[in-house]
């Protein structure tokens, strides 16, 4: 009986995951909150679109990834024009528990029920023909063009 009751309790228990959004100008969240991860059976994508749903947070994309949040510009609007070799693609990355996953939020699914998805404003620079500085928080460099 009390293995039973063991079970009924652990079954019912709900655990939630941390989740994040932040911005292009701080490094403090615009959105905060709690996503159920119970089982861990969905995708980060899933939990992602689930919450920004249920929350009613403006957002282009879907559980692939996501092109816009909180009006944030998409296509070349997200591009910083440096110099005639130099400039910023801006775009939203994510990480759970503070990696950031080389593969789509739709692939990825969370390590354990108290992990923390972190969805950030992000750039990669581009330099005379190479990449770098993949996912870098633009908050870091606070664009004028996003932060005016």
């Amino acid at each position: 009986m009390k293995l039973l009751l063991l079970g009924i309790v652990l079954l019912s228990n709900s655990y939630a995951a941390t989740f994040k959004i932040i911005g292009p100008c701080s490094d403090t969240p615009v959105y905060t909150g709690e996503i159920e991860s119970k089982n861990l059976r969905k995708s980060v994508g899933e939990y992602t679109i689930s919450y920004l749903d249920q929350n009613n947070i403006a957002y282009v994309g879907n559980e692939q990834g996501l092109n816009s949040i909180i009006g944030t510009p998409i296509g070349l609007d997200a591009m910083e024009i440096l110099s005639d070799e130099q400039m910023r693609s801006h775009g939203w990355c994510y990480s759970v528990d503070g990696e950031i996953p080389d593969s789509l939020a739709n692939e990825v699914r969370l390590n354990n029920e108290d992990s923390e998805v972190v969805w950030f404003y992000g750039y990669s620079f581009y330099d005379r023909g190479e990449w770098s500085e993949y996912c870098t928080p633009t908050y870091k460099v606070k664009p004028e063009q996003f932060c005016k």
